[in-house]
């Protein structure tokens, strides 16, 4: 879900800026999770050929529609939410 939530403002990331978004998920297992999230069609993988090669990933729309479970996440911390507990990434 963390994953999915970093494509919140941007459809296209690369690995580095995923790696920035959550900086609590070393890279190998971030890594794994980005081949579950794409084998489970919740995002795309691009390679384009540059020099050198330039990976991205693109949340799909079956990602996207997971937005609305993160909405309501966070219309349900808002009426429901502890003072005391604050997201900083929402």
């Amino acid at each position: 879900m963390l994953i999915l939530r970093a494509f919140t403002h941007q459809k296209k990331l690369r690995f580095s800026e995923i790696c920035e978004a959550l900086p609590e998920i070393n890279s190998r297992i971030l890594s794994e999770r980005l081949g579950e999230l794409e084998a489970e069609g919740m995002i795309t993988r691009e390679v384009e050929d540059t020099k050198p090669v330039s990976i991205s990933y693109v949340i799909t729309p079956k990602g996207m529609d997971l937005q609305k479970v993160f909405d309501g996440f966070v219309t349900w911390g808002k009426k429901w939410g502890s003072d005391e507990v604050s997201c900083k990434k929402c």
